[in-house]
């Protein structure tokens, strides 16, 4: 049994409305197999997206929440947003484990765009 961490009202109302956003996740296959060669499962990504107090949105780099795992490990969830509620989720590492933003945001730039017809 897996326990997902959902905030509070008053959680919420401490953090801000904008600490706590709703968004729809387009999962595929490809991404959920990255995601766990980083140990990283996709409630973990989606939870840290959604409750991040730190979200990062540059124009050299996709936009990025950073947030502690499940176990306890402080973790880059980068992402995409296709629209203003929906989510491209890229990749997902922690912090300090020598991946660097460059790198993802290059990698994030050579992909073909996806956005759905």
């Amino acid at each position: 049994m897996r326990l997902i961490y959902i905030p509070t009202v008053v959680e919420y109302l401490h953090r801000g409305a904008a600490a706590c956003r709703f968004f729809i996740f387009q999962w595929t296959e490809e991404i959920i197999e990255h995601l766990a060669e980083h140990d990283v499962l996709p409630d973990e990504f989606e939870r840290i997206v959604q409750t991040s107090a730190t979200r990062s949105q540059c124009i050299d780099r996709p936009p990025t929440a950073l947030g502690y795992g499940d176990d306890g490990r402080l973790l880059y969830c980068v992402y995409e947003l296709m629209d203003e509620i929906t989510v491209l989720p890229v990749t997902a590492f922690e912090k300090g484990k020598g991946t660097t933003m460059k790198k993802t945001a290059k990698k994030a730039r050579s992909r073909p765009p996806s956005h759905p017809p």
